[in-house]
C-alpha cells in the first residue's frame, strides 16, 4: 500500500520546526504540498520556496488551489488560530475524504468551534486536535481508570499547568499569540496554553460536562496578554474543578536545553482519587498513580508524559494515529475529536468573559457564566498575614549548636548518612499509652527500613533535645503564633512522653549490649550563659521582633506601591497590631533581609499573665534549678530503676544518669566520660559507641573523640520549606508526630573520616602523604570555630551559606605545605594548626587568619554591589514587581550614617586628651589605625609640602612617625587628614562597637578576647572545661585581617589556676532568665530580679535592643544584652537567707554526681530494691581513678580495628578521588546551594555480557547494594537494553516502546548516584566517563535485606523486602571488607517463588499499598520449607583495574587477587594485574585481604572472595585502555574511551602530595577572545583575534592563537593562554612522535582524542581550555575536513563551524547569516575576517590583531590573512592579504 498523500496548511515556526520534519522523516506517509498565504510571512524562518525544494513538495497560497490541485488523505492546519474556523470549514465542505489535524485550541471563538462541530458530525473523515498530550499512553490509562469507576463518582478535580513561555507571552512582536482577533475577548496564556490542561482533564473525565466559570487573570503590561489565570469551573453530577496556571516559569521552552513545563492533576472521586504530576521534558519527574479507598497507592505507570514536543523522530502520537487514519486503518487512537476541541474551547472563551464582563452569559455548551469574581490584592494588612510568616524554628534549618552546620555537612559529605526507618512497635506504645501506634502516621521510606542498624555497644543520650521535642512542638506554634514557646501539656503527659521516646531509642531502634549515659544539661560554663542568656530573653520578645520585621517588610513594599494610602489606612485601623514606635528602625534592605536596631517595648513578655494557668508548659522551664526540672529528674531516676528491673531489654544494661544537678552541658558530660574511659587501662578500643541528639556540635566532638567506630543518631531534619509544610499540614495530631517519629539517621564518623581523609590527602589513604588523618581531623574541628559556636560569634564574612569553609579549606591546603617545609627544617615541629589540643604557633594563625582576611573586603564589595542586585533581579523576575526600598530611601540613609561615621572621626583627631598612644614600627606593640584603605593626605595649596607646625604637632607627637606621610596643611596652614567614610572597617567597628580606627587599647583587648576564646573552646573540645568563670564579652567578633600580633597574644593567655567554680543551679537562673520569668526562682531571689533597687538591678533591662546584622529570622538576631558580671551575681544570692528555703528547694540548689544503674547478678529472692544496685560514679567501676587524665594524643589507640564488621567505610569502594562540585545535590527534597564532594570512582567501564549469559550465575545470589553502607540483597531479575531474565524463566525481550523506557531508566537511576535522590544519604558518587555508557549497562532487579526475624521455633532468619528495586551491575561489584557478624551463618526466609512476588520500587518512595509488610505478605505465595540455608554469593574481585586478554576469560576460570594499594609514584593510582588462576574455585577466598585506608589499624584476614560482576566485566578492563600509541587505526582510537593516555595527569605540585581535591580559588578568572573556524568547499578557514586578557586587563595584544600541530592540522585556543599553549603544545609532539613512528601523519580525530583524554584526566585543576583541533587526513584523499572543539572537561564535538570566546556569540551572528558551503576561498577570508571584526567591535575583551588562517588538501594551512584592528580603525585598507597562488585559487574554486 503506498504512503498517504498529505500536505501542510501553514509554514509558520511550528510546521518548520515539527511538522515537516516528522512528515519528511515518516515512511507511512508522503509530504506532497506546504500552503502558506505569502512566500514569507516570517523573514527569520525559510520562505516557501526554500521549503518546497527543501521536502521535494509543492507550493500553494491558498487553501483552495490545494484542494482544487492535489488528491489528498490527509491535511494538517498549523495556521494561526483564528484562522482555524475558516480552513477547517473549507476542507469539510470540499468533501473530498480528507482526514483533518488541527492544532490547538480549535478556534478561538466559541460561535466558530459549535459550527465546526455541526459541519463535522456528518463527515466521516477523522478530524483530530492536537493535544498531544492526549494521546500518550498515561492519557489512555487513566481515562480507562475513570471510565471503569475505579475511584468512584469524581467530586473535586484540582489541576496547575505552568509554561516558561515568557518570551513569548511578553514579547511585542508576536502578536498573534498576545493580541486578540476576531470576537476574541483575549488572548495569550490561556488560549495558548490552558487549553493544553483543560483538553486532557475533560478527555479522562469522560462523564463530566462544565456548566459555569468563574475566572481570574492578570496580564502583562508591555503586550496587554494574559500570563496567570486561576478558574473555578463547576460541573454536571455535582463536581466542580479548580484550575489555574501561569507562564511565568523561569526558563525557556525553546531553548537548548529546554526547561519542561510543570504540570499537576489531582482528581478525587468517592472511592479514590488518581494523582498525574511532573515535569513534560523529564519521564522520571512524575507518575500516574491511583489512591485506592483505603489510601494505598498503586502506580499505573512509572513515567509521566504530557505533551509530546520532541522535533526528531517520525512525530508524536497525535500524528502517528492521524496518519494511521489517512492510511485507511481503523485501530488509530482519538485523543481529541472536534467535539473535545469544543469543549475546551468553551471552557476557555467563558474564563475571558468572566474575567473581563463579570456577568451571566450563555453558551452553546450549557456553560453558564456565573457574576462571582475572584478579586486579588497584592498587598494584605497584618490581621490577615500574621507576623509568623516570617517565623522559622530552630527544629529546621538550625541545629541548637551550629546553625546550618549539619545541613552543610550532609551535603558536602553525602554518603555519611544512613537513612534509618523504625515505626514504633506495638508492644513499647501499649506499655506506655496502653494502646497501639497511632494509624495516621506517614510511614518512613522504604529503604530505610531495610538493612539492619549499626551495632552499638555504649549509647549516648543528650537528653535535652529529648524532653523539648516531647514537651512542645513548633506545629502546635505554627497553629497558635502567641503563644511563643508555650504548649498546653501536663507534666505527667510529658514524662510519659520522654520515657516512652527513650524506650524507644534503647529498646527498638539503637539496641546497645552494655552501657547507656543518659546526661541532662546542668549548669554550663560561664561562657554559655550569654548564649542561654539571649535564647531565653528573645523567646519572650520573639512575638515583637517578628512583628518589628514584618512591619519593615510592609514599609518596604509600600514605599513602591499604588496602594500606599490604602495600606496606611489598614494600618490605622489595626494600630494596636503594630509595636514599632515610629521612626524605623529596621529596614529592609533587600528581600527577606532586615538591618538596623530597636528596643523591645517594656513589660511586652510573654509569660505574664499565664501563672495561673497550670496547664501551661513553657520551653523556659528545661532549665537547672526549676521545679519542673527537678521532678522530671526524679522520674527518670525512677523509670530507669523499674526498666533495670523488669524489662529484658534493660536488664543487662549499665545506665549511667547525669542529671542537672552534675555541672556541664550534656553532650561535653558525654565527652568528659568517654576521655576518662579511654585513659583507663582496660579499656577496649574497639567499643561501637552511638551518641543520640541533634546538636550540630556533636559532630565535632564526635571527631575530636578520635573514634572512628562512633555514630549519631538523629531524627531525621527536614529543611525543604515545601516538605516542611506538607509535615506541618500533618502535624494537626501535635506531639504524636515528634513522639512516634519513624524517621530516624545514622551519621558514621568513620565515613566522614575517610571524606576528610581523601579531601585532605592524608597519608592513611595516600602513602607518599606527609599529612596524618589525625591531626588533620583536630584542624578541621579548629576551623569550625571561625563560623561560630555557643562560645564565640562568627567571623564577619564567615558564613555557611557564603561558602566559608570553601574559603578556609582551600586556604588552609595552601598554606600546609609550607608548614611542611617548615617542619623538615625544625624538627619537632608539626605542619598543622594544632596539637594535642593547643595552636602550635601564634605566627602561624596569624598568617592563616590573615590570608582568610584579605577575601573580607572583597566580600562586603561583592555582597553590597552583585548579591543584592541578583537578588531584587530574581524576586522581580518571580513578582513582577520591585520589591527594594527607593533610591532617596538608600542614599538618605547610607549619608546619614557616613554623617555619624565622619563626626565621630572628627572628635577623636580633634581630642588631645585623648589617651591613645600610638607607637612607632620599632616599638613592640606597632599599632595601626584600624581601616580597611590607608589615611589620604589632602592637600589645599599646589606645590606646599606638608608641616609639623600649628594645631597638628600635638597630634603629630601623640602618633609619632605612623602618620607623618598622612597629614597635610590646609589653606589656613593648619594640618588635616581625610578618611574615606565608607570604609568597611571602620565603619564595622563603629557600628558594633564603638570603636574609633585609633582606639589602640580597645582594639588590641578585642582581638586578645576572641584569640583566648579560640584557645578555650580547643582545650573544652579536647581536654574539658578549663575556666568555669571565661566568656566572650563582646557581642561580635573582629575582623580576620586584623588578628594581628598573636604570638605575643598567645604566650600571654593561659588557664592555669583559673578553673573557677561552675555556678550553682540558681545563680544560673538569675544569670540566663528574663525577669518576667523570676516566678521559677523560689521566693526569696525574685526581688533580685524584679526589684528596681536590687544590687545587679541592672542584669535585668526592661527594654533591651535587638540587631536584625543584615540576617532574614528572627532568631538569628543579636541581642544586645548587658554582660553578667558573675561575682556580683554571686554576692548577691549569697545575701538570701538559706533559712528561708525548703528542702525540695535546697535540694534544687545543690550539684552532684552521676549514678550508676545496675542489676544485680542473683536477684531471685530479693525484694524490688534489692533488684537495682544505685551507685555513686565516683564509687563505680567505671570512674577514672586517676588524679588527673592524661595528655591529649591526636591518634588511635593502640589496636583498634577499623573498620570493624557491619561498618561502612568509603575504601569498599575503588574511589579514585573526590572533587567538589557544585551540582545542586538533592538530598533534602531542595537543591543544595553548597559544594558536594563527589567520589570519582574509577571510569573504567566494565564490557558487560549479555543478560541471558550472566543471569544464570546471579540470579537466586546475594549481592550487595548501597554503597558505601553496603546492604544485602537477593538477586530475582536481571535485564539489559534488549531483554529481562527473571527467576529460572527463559529471557523476555523488550518490546520497542519498553526498550526506550529502560533506556530512560537507567539514565534516571544514574542522576540518583550523583545528584541525590532527595534523601539523606543519596548521591554525591560519579563514575568519570563510565556515566555515558551506564545506559548499555545491565541491571540488576534485587530484594533489599529487611532485617532479621526470630521464629516462633528461636531459629533466627534473614528476610528481603517484599519489594525490588533496579540497580546497575557496576555498583553491585563492591563488598564489605569485614563481615557483620549477625549475619554470618544465619538461614534465609524466602517464599516459594521468591523471584515474582513483588514490584519494583523505582521512585523515591514506594507504592505505599506494598509498604506495609502484612499488606504485600497476602500477594505472596504461603508454603511450608520456604527456607534457604545456602545462598550463593558472588566472588569478590577487589582489585582496582585488570588487565589481561580477553579472549582467556570464561566462567570457568578462576583467578586470585592481589593487593590493591591504590597509589604509586606521585600519589597516582597504580593498576594491578589480576592473575588467571585455573585450578581455584570461584568460591575460594583469597589469602590477602586488600586494603589501602587505615592500613596501621586494619587486620589482614581472609577474603571473601571477588564478585562476579567484575569477572563478567574482565573482558572491558583487557581492552578498553590499551595504550594510545598502540597498534589500533585512527577511527578505531576515535571511538575508544578516554581514560588512560600517554600525556600525564598533572598534580598542583611536584612534592608528592598534590591537591587532586580541588577548591574552587576565590579568585574568579575572567578571559577574552574570540576565535572561530568553519568548513567551505575549499577547505577550512580559521579566524582568530590577538588580545590576551584578564577582565578588564589587557595582558597582550599579540598572542598567536592559532598553533600548528603539523603540516595539515592547526589548533585555535581560547580560555587561559598557558593552558592551552601548554596542551596543544605536547599534543603536537605526541604528533611529531606518531608521524616519526608512523612514518604517516596523525590522524584529526586522533589528535581530538588525544587531547580529549589528556583534559579529562586532568579536570579538576581548574583548567581553562576551549580549543578547535582542525584540518585533513593523510590516510584518506576522499576524506573530509574535519573540526572538533574541545574543552577543559574532556567534552569533544564534531561540526561544520565553530566559534568560541567572550565574543563568539557576536561571530556566530555573522556566520549564521552569511556562511555558505560553495564560496570562492575569497569569499571565505573575507567572511572570516568580518566575522572577527564585528566580533572585537562588540566585545569589549577581544581585540587585537585579526589572523586568518586557510587549510587545504593539499597545501596544508597557511596564514592568509593579518590586520591590527588599531590601524583599521584609523585606515580601513591597512590590512595585510597574503595573496593566493593563482593556480591554487582556480583549483580550490573548482
Amino acid at each position: 500500500m503506498s504512503p498517504a498523500k498529505v500536505a501542510v496548511i501553514g509554514a509558520g515556526w511550528w510546521s518548520q520546526g515539527w511538522h515537516l520534519r516528522h512528515l519528511d522523516a515518516n515512511p507511512n506517509c508522503d509530504l506532497v504540498a506546504i500552503v502558506d498565504l505569502e512566500e514569507q510571512m516570517n523573514p527569520d524562518l525559510d520562505s516557501l520556496t526554500t521549503l518546497s525544494e527543501k521536502y521535494h513538495c509543492r507550493k500553494y497560497y491558498s487553501v483552495e488551489d490545494l484542494l482544487q490541485n492535489e488528491e489528498l488523505d490527509g491535511v494538517i492546519v498549523a495556521t494561526p488560530h483564528a484562522t482555524h474556523y475558516e480552513i477547517g470549514k473549507c476542507i469539510v465542505n470540499a468533501q473530498k475524504n480528507i482526514h483533518i489535524l488541527m492544532e490547538k485550541p480549535m478556534t478561538t471563538v466559541l460561535s466558530d468551534a459549535r459550527e465546526l462541530l455541526k459541519m463535522v458530525q456528518h463527515y466521516k473523515p477523522s478530524f483530530l486536535v492536537n493535544h498531544t498530550a492526549n494521546y500518550r499512553t498515561q492519557a489512555q490509562q487513566a481515562r480507562d481508570i475513570l471510565g471503569t469507576g475505579q475511584i468512584g463518582r469524581i467530586r473535586h478535580v484540582s489541576a496547575f499547568f505552568a509554561s516558561p513561555l515568557k518570551s513569548i507571552f511578553q514579547n511585542e512582536s508576536r502578536k498573534d499569540w498576545n493580541e486578540p482577533s476576531k470576537g476574541m475577548l483575549g488572548n495569550g496564556f490561556t488560549y495558548g496554553q490552558m487549553t493544553h490542561l483543560v483538553a486532557w482533564i475533560f478527555h479522562v473525565c469522560t462523564d463530566l460536562n462544565p456548566c459555569s466559570v468563574s475566572c481570574h487573570m492578570t496580564h502583562c503590561p508591555k503586550t496587554g496578554a494574559d500570563i496567570a489565570v486561576a478558574a473555578t469551573v463547576t460541573c454536571d453530577k455535582d463536581a466542580v474543578m479548580s484550575i489555574s496556571g501561569t507562564s511565568l516559569l523561569p526558563g525557556d521552552a525553546h531553548h537548548d536545553p529546554p526547561v519542561g513545563k510543570r504540570v499537576r492533576i489531582e482528581i478525587y472521586g468517592e472511592e479514590g482519587a488518581l494523582f498525574y504530576s511532573g515535569v513534560d521534558t523529564d519521564p522520571s519527574s512524575g507518575k500516574l498513580e491511583v489512591v485506592d479507598v483505603e489510601g494505598n497507592f498503586i502506580t499505573q505507570n512509572e513515567r509521566f508524559d504530557f505533551e509530546n514536543t520532541d522535533n526528531t523522530g517520525t512525530g508524536p502520537e497525535s500524528l502517528q494515529n492521524w496518519i494511521k487514519a489517512c492510511n485507511g486503518e481503523t485501530d488509530y487512537y482519538v485523543g481529541a475529536d472536534c467535539e473535545l476541541g469544543m469543549k475546551a474551547v468553551a471552557v476557555v472563551a467563558a474564563m475571558y468573559e468572566s474575567h473581563h464582563n463579570d456577568q451571566t452569559a450563555d453558551s452553546p455548551v450549557t456553560i453558564r457564566m456565573t457574576v462571582v469574581r475572584v478579586h486579588s490584592s497584592r498587598f494584605v494588612s497584618p490581621r490577615t498575614v500574621p507576623s509568623s510568616v516570617f517565623r522559622r524554628k530552630e527544629s529546621s534549618e538550625r541545629t541548637m549548636g551550629v546553625p546550618k552546620f549539619f545541613r552543610w555537612l550532609s551535603e558536602r559529605y553525602p554518603r555519611i548518612i544512613q537513612r534509618h526507618g523504625s515505626r514504633p512497635t506495638s508492644a513499647t506504645c501499649q506499655e506506655h499509652f496502653g494502646k497501639p501506634p497511632p494509624d495516621y502516621l506517614p510511614p518512613p521510606d522504604p529503604l530505610s527500613e531495610c538493612g539492619l542498624a549499626p551495632e552499638i555497644d555504649r549509647l549516648y543520650i543528650d537528653m535535652n533535645g529529648i524532653i523539648h521535642g516531647c514537651s512542645h512542638n513548633n506545629a502546635d506554634l505554627e497553629l497558635n503564633p502567641d503563644a511563643e514557646g508555650e504548649a498546653d501539656i501536663s507534666e505527667e503527659e510529658i514524662f510519659r512522653n520522654v520515657s516512652y521516646y527513650l524506650d524507644r531509642i534503647i529498646k527498638d531502634i539503637a539496641q546497645p549490649k552494655e552501657l547507656v549515659y543518659m546526661a541532662i544539661d546542668g549548669v554550663a560554663p560561664r561562657a554559655k550563659l550569654n548564649q542561654q542568656r539571649a535564647r531565653r530573653y528573645r523567646s519572650g520578645q520573639e512575638g515583637e521582633i517578628e512583628q518589628t520585621v514584618y512591619d519593615a517588610h510592609i514599609k518596604a513594599m509600600e514605599r513602591e506601591q499604588d496602594e500606599m494610602k490604602k495600606l496606611k489606612e489598614a494600618k490605622e485601623r489595626d494600630s494596636q497590631e503594630y509595636s514599632a514606635a515610629g521612626d524605623e528602625k529596621v529596614k529592609e534592605i533587600q528581600p527577606g533581609r532586615f538591618t538596623g536596631k530597636f528596643e523591645t517595648v517594656e513589660g511586652s513578655s510573654y509569660s505574664e499573665g499565664a501563672e495561673g494557668d497550670k496547664k501551661k508548659f513553657h520551653s523556659n522551664t528545661i532549665t537547672p534549678g526549676t521545679e519542673f526540672f527537678q521532678r522530671c529528674t526524679d522520674y527518670l531516676e525512677q523509670f530507669i530503676k523499674d526498666k533495670v528491673a523488669h524489662d529484658p531489654a534493660w536488664q543487662n544494661l549499665t545506665i549511667v544518669f547525669s542529671g542537672p544537678h552534675v555541672p556541664g552541658e550534656g553532650e561535653h558530660k558525654i565527652m568528659q566520660f568517654m576521655r576518662e574511659q579511654q585513659a583507663k587501662d582496660d579499656y577496649n578500643p574497639n567499643l561501637r559507641h552511638c551518641i543520640v541528639g541533634q546538636d550540630g556540635d556533636l559532630v565535632m566532638l564526635g571527631l575530636a573523640t578520635h573514634e572512628p567506630n562512633l555514630v549519631l543518631l538523629r531524627e531525621q531534619v527536614v529543611f525543604s520549606k515545601r516538605a516542611l509544610q506538607a509535615e506541618r499540614l500533618s502535624q494537626k495530631y501535635g506531639l504524636d508526630m515528634y513522639i512516634h517519629n519513624p524517621n530516624f539517621e545514622f551519621m558514621h564518623m568513620n565515613l566522614l573520616r575517610d571524606y576528610l581523609a581523601l579531601e585532605f590527602r592524608t597519608s592513611n589513604v595516600f602513602p607518599n602523604s606527609s599529612f596524618d588523618l589525625e591531626h588533620t581531623v583536630d584542624d578541621f574541628v579548629f576551623m569550625t570555630f571561625l563560623v561560630g559556636n555557643d562560645f564565640l560569634p562568627h567571623m564577619p564574612a564567615m558564613d555557611i551559606a557564603d561558602e566559608a569553609f570553601d574559603l578556609i579549606f582551600f586556604t588552609y591546603r595552601e598554606l600546609r605545605k609550607k608548614w611542611l617545609r617548615q617542619s623538615n627544617k625544625r624538627p619537632g615541629l608539626v605542619p598543622y594548626l594544632t596539637h594535642e589540643g593547643n595552636i602550635v604557633s601564634g605566627r602561624r594563625l596569624e598568617e592563616f587568619l590573615t590570608l582568610l582576611g584579605q577575601h573580607e573586603l572583597h566580600y562586603y564589595d561583592y555582597k553590597k554591589t552583585n548579591e543584592n542586585l541578583e537578588e531584587t533581579r530574581r524576586v522581580e523576575d518571580k513578582y513582577g514587581y520591585d520589591f527594594t526600598p527607593s533610591d532617596d530611601v538608600i542614599v538618605s540613609k547610607e549619608e546619614s550614617d557616613r554623617a555619624r561615621f565622619r563626626e565621630m572621626i572628627r572628635k577623636n583627631l580633634e581630642d588631645d586628651t585623648s589617651d591613645v598612644e600610638l607607637q612607632t614600627p620599632d616599638q613592640a606593640e606597632f599599632f595601626t589605625p584600624v581601616l580597611s584603605g590607608p589615611l589620604h593626605r589632602r592637600r589645599a595649596i599646589a606645590g606646599d609640602e606638608p608641616g609639623v607646625d600649628g594645631e597638628g604637632a600635638g597630634l603629630f607627637t601623640r602618633m609619632g612617625s605612623l602618620l607623618q606621610y598622612s597629614i597635610a596643611s590646609d589653606d589656613s596652614g593648619s594640618t588635616s587628614f581625610q578618611i574615606d567614610d565608607q570604609d568597611v572597617k571602620g565603619r564595622y567597628y563603629y557600628d558594633k562597637f564603638g570603636f574609633s580606627p585609633f582606639d589602640a587599647e580597645k582594639h588590641v583587648a578585642l582581638r586578645k578576647a576572641y584569640i583566648e576564646g579560640l584557645v578555650w573552646n580547643l582545650k573544652y573540645y579536647y581536654e574539658g572545661c578549663v575556666s568555669w568563670e571565661w566568656y566572650y564579652p563582646y557581642h561580635y567578633g573582629p575582623m580576620l585581617s586584623d588578628l594581628v600580633g598573636l604570638e605575643k597574644i598567645l604566650k600571654e593567655i593561659s588557664f592555669e589556676g583559673k578553673m573557677g567554680e561552675p555556678l550553682k543551679p540558681f545563680e544560673q537562673l538569675m544569670a540566663c532568665m528574663p525577669p518576667s520569668h523570676a516566678k521559677l526562682l523560689p521566693e526569696p531571689y525574685r526581688p533580685l530580679m524584679t526589684d528596681d533597687n536590687s544590687p545587679i538591678a541592672s542584669f535585668y533591662p526592661r527594654t533591651f535592643t535587638i540587631d536584625m546584622n543584615g540576617k532574614r529570622w528572627p532568631w538569628e538576631a543579636v541581642v544586645l544584652l548587658p554582660f553578667i558580671d558573675s561575682k556580683r551575681l554571686i554576692e548577691a544570692a549569697k545575701s538570701v537567707d538559706s533559712s528561708l528555703l525548703s528542702a525540695e528547694e535546697l535540694n534544687r540548689n545543690r550539684q552532684g554526681e552521676p549514678v550508676v544503674f545496675q542489676r544485680l547478678a542473683d536477684n531471685r529472692d530479693a525484694s524490688f530494691e534489692s533488684k537495682i544496685e544505685v551507685t555513686p560514679f565516683s564509687s563505680s567501676i567505671l570512674h577514672y581513678a586517676g588524679h588527673r587524665l592524661p595528655l591529649f594524643r591526636p591518634k588511635l589507640k593502640d589496636g583498634i580495628q577499623v573498620p570493624l564488621g557491619g561498618r561502612p567505610t568509603l575504601c569498599d569502594g575503588l574511589v579514585e578521588s573526590v572533587m567538589l562540585r557544585s551540582v545542586h545535590l538533592n538530598v533534602h527534597g531542595m537543591q543544595s546551594r553548597y559544594k558536594t564532594a563527589c567520589l570519582e570512582l574509577r571510569n573504567e567501564a566494565p564490557e558487560v555480557l549479555p543478560a541471558e549469559t550472566i543471569a544464570p550465575h546471579l540470579i537466586g545470589t546475594v549481592v550487595y547494594i548501597d554503597y558505601p553502607h553496603l546492604t544485602e540483597a537477593f538477586v530475582t531479575a536481571v535485564s539489559d537494553q534488549q531483554c529481562i531474565v527473571r527467576g529460572n524463566k527463559t529471557k523476555r525481550p523488550w518490546s520497542l516502546k519498553e526498550a526506550a523506557d529502560r533506556k530512560i531508566e537507567k539514565r534516571r537511576l544514574m542522576k540518583k548516584f550523583f545528584f541525590g535522590d532527595q534523601l539523606p544519604g543519596s548521591g554525591g558518587i560519579s563514575f568519570g566517563k563510565l556515566d555515558s555508557m551506564m545506559e548499555m549497562e545491565t541491571v540488576l532487579h534485587v530484594r533489599p535485606l529487611r532485617g532479621l526475624e526470630t521464629l516462633h521455633d528461636g531459629r533466627v532468619v534473614k528476610t528481603f523486602a517484599k519489594f525490588e528495586v533496579e540497580v546497575p551491575l557496576f555498583v553491585t561489584s563492591f563488598l564489605p571488607r569485614e563481615d557483620d557478624k549477625r549475619l554470618v551463618g544465619i538461614p534465609v526466609k524466602l517464599e516459594e517463588d521468591p523471584f515474582y512476588s513483588t514490584k519494583t520500587l523505582v521512585s523515591k518512595r514506594m507504592l505505599r499499598g506494598e509498604e506495609d509488610a502484612a499488606q504485600a505478605s497476602k500477594r505472596l505465595v504461603k508454603g511450608s520449607g520456604a527456607f534457604s540455608y545456602t545462598m550463593r554469593r558472588p566472588v569478590k574481585i577487589s582489585s582496582r583495574a585488570f588487565h589481561s586478554n580477553a579472549a582467556e576469560f570464561s566462567f570457568q576460570s578462576n583467578f586470585s587477587t592481589i593487593s590493591n594499594i591504590p597509589f604509586g609514584r606521585k600519589g597516582l593510582a597504580e593498576r594491578p594485574i589480576a592473575r588467571m588462576t585455573p585450578n581455584s574455585s570461584l568460591s575460594q577466598r583469597a589469602a590477602f585481604r586488600p586494603n589501602f585506608m587505615g592500613t596501621r589499624h586494619t587486620s589482614f584476614g581472609g577474603s571473601k572472595g571477588f564478585s562476579l560482576c567484575f569477572v563478567i566485566g574482565l573482558s572491558f578492563f583487557a581492552n578498553a585502555y590499551a595504550s594510545i600509541l598502540g597498534p589500533m587505526g585512527n577511527e578505531y582510537f576515535a571511538s575508544s574511551h578516554p581514560a588512560l593516555s600517554q600525556i600525564p595527569k598533572m598534580t598542583e605540585d611536584a612534592s608528592g602530595y598534590g591537591l587532586v581535591t580541588r577548591s574552587t580559588p576565590p579568585l574568579e578568572f575572567e578571559h577574552g577572545t574570540t576565535t572561530l573556524s568553519f568548513l567551505f568547499q575549499g577547505g577550512i578557514i580559521a579566524a582568530v583575534d590577538s588580545r590576551a586578557s584578564l577582565g578588564s586587563f589587557v595582558g597582550s595584544k599579540t598572542v598567536q592563537k592559532v598553533l600548528p600541530i603539523n603540516s595539515h592540522i592547526i589548533g585555535t585556543m581560547a580560555g587561559g593562554a598557558a593552558d592551552c599553549s601548554y596542551w596543544i603544545r605536547l599534543v603536537s609532539q605526541e604528533a611529531s612522535f606518531y608521524e616519526l613512528s608512523r612514518s604517516r601523519r596523525i590522524s584529526v580525530t586522533r589528535v581530538a582524542t588525544l587531547l580529549s583524554n589528556a583534559l579529562y584526566q586532568n579536570r579538576n585543576l581548574g583548567l581553562s581550555v576551549g580549543t578547535m583541533i582542525m584540518g585533513y587526513d593523510e590516510d584518506d584523499e576522499a576524506s573530509p575536513p574535519k573540526i572538533y572543539y574541545v574543552d577543559d572537561s574532556g567534552a569533544r564535538i564534531s561540526g561544520d563551524m565553530f566559534a568560541v570566546g567572550s565574543g563568539s556569540t557576536f561571530a556566530l551572528g555573522i556566520l549564521d547569516t552569511e556562511r555558505k558551503y560553495e564560496m570562492t576561498v575569497e569569499e571565505a577570508i573575507d567572511l572570516g575576517i568580518k566575522a572577527i571584526r564585528h566580533a572585537t567591535f562588540r566585545d569589549a575583551y577581544s581585540g587585537g590583531f585579526i589572523n586568518v588562517f586557510l587549510i587545504t588538501r593539499n597545501e596544508g594551512w597557511r596564514r592568509v590573512y593579518s590586520e591590527d584592528l588599531s590601524r583599521f580603525l584609523r585606515d580601513p585598507s591597512s590590512g595585510n592579504r597574503i595573496p593566493l597562488e593563482p593556480e591554487q585559487d582556480a583549483k580550490q574554486e573548482q
